[in-house]
């Protein structure tokens, strides 16, 4: 506030002007920050961390020697930063804050967040301007699995065992935003008992709205009369709102396909692509031969180094062959599969 001071002399004797004993003086002391502004932050989702910039104002009349923010997010997990920088009378500083705040969760009928900083400094003399709030609003984020438009289910026509088949799904955008990338996840399976396939695909740029499209990894069709599941779902991505429409599933069927090769006349055999692919730990490699023999199981990598080799006593028919890749670095390799000089390749992948 204001000090006033008075200086004077006692009268002395013979004193002729007694006009100019006395002196009065007026010392102001302003001590004043005010948050004024703070640099756009748009909307984000929730989970994402902001680190806001504001724009404080030194309104005294003093130099301030720190400047101390407070930050919260709808009244609650206080934030507390310093600036060391003194800020002169009638200065401005910019400050960026090095912690961010996180962007809480929201109700879906209210997608919004209350955020204030509020400067702290002893002595203000003005508290109406030391905080500035902002209304900060949340992208609802939400992805679905809309479809499976290939395989057909069962009731619409079967596919041919052995058949490579490519997975087509609809993958709905409800976002307000597009998404930057997401994880979809397949699993091909006798009803659970068994699993043909398990393998997941990286999916950028989503836009708002469907989106239809189909995975570069195939898979197998199962060499059997029946049917079997195809499931689909993508993998919840930050700040998503519902979590119920992820997933969905396609019985299909399956034909028995009785031809190994096309153009062998079922005198030769095939080597199938190995399941799952990419393979993590174990994977398991189907084959089938005319008659009961034995024949020759070899693991290369892309330079052509052996690294694994078996001889497999197989049936005639259908065959399959475990192979463990727990030693297996991440990577590309090729498996052939060799019977009565006929040898047959395929390449594998394998993850960690």
């Amino acid at each position: 506030g204001s000090y006033h001071f008075r200086a004077y002399v006692d009268t002395v004797t013979f004193t002729t002007d007694v006009t100019n004993d006395t002196l009065d003086m007026q010392i102001d002391v302003l001590p004043d920050l005010a948050v004024v502004a703070m640099d756009s932050i748009g909307n984000h989702s929730m989970g994402d961390v902001v680190r806001p910039t504001v724009y404080v104002v030194n309104s005294g009349n003093l130099t301030a020697e720190k400047v101390e923010l407070r930050m919260k997010v709808n009244d609650e997990n206080d934030i507390v930063e310093v600036s060391n920088t003194p800020l002169k009378a009638g200065d401005t500083l910019k400050y960026t804050f090095s912690q961010g705040f996180t962007v809480p969760e929201v109700d879906p009928d209210q997608p919004y967040y209350f955020l204030s900083i509020e400067s702290e400094m002893s002595c203000d003399m003005d508290a109406t301007n030391n905080v500035y709030e902002y209304v900060g609003g949340v992208n609802l984020i939400d992805l679905s699995v809309y479809s499976i438009q290939n395989p057909k289910a069962s009731g619409f026509g079967c596919d041919s065992g052995r058949k490579e088949l490519y997975v087509n799904i609809d993958l709905y955008n409800y976002s307000d935003v597009a998404v930057d990338t997401a994880t979809v996840h397949v699993v091909v399976d006798s009803a659970g008992v068994k699993v043909f396939a398990d393998f997941t695909e990286k999916v950028t740029n989503i836009p708002v709205g469907n989106l239809n499209m189909s995975l570069s990894t195939p898979y197998v069709v199962p060499n059997y009369d029946g049917k079997y599941n195809v499931t689909v779902y993508v993998e919840q991505v930050n700040g998503e709102m519902n979590y119920a429409n992820d997933t969905v599933r396609v019985e299909a069927c399956a034909i028995y396909n009785d031809v190994a090769v096309p153009g062998f006349d079922g005198d030769a055999y095939s080597l199938g692509q190995n399941i799952p692919n990419p393979a993590r730990t174990a994977t398991v490699i189907p084959f089938s031969i005319p008659e009961d023999a034995n024949v020759t199981l070899t693991v290369m990598s892309v330079s052509g180094q052996m690294l694994y080799t078996t001889e497999i006593s197989a049936t005639a028919g259908e065959n399959s062959y475990d192979l463990n890749v727990e030693n297996l670095s991440a990577g590309i390799y090729y498996y052939t599969m060799e019977y009565k000089g006929q040898r047959l390749v395929r390449k594998m992948n394998v993850v960690k």
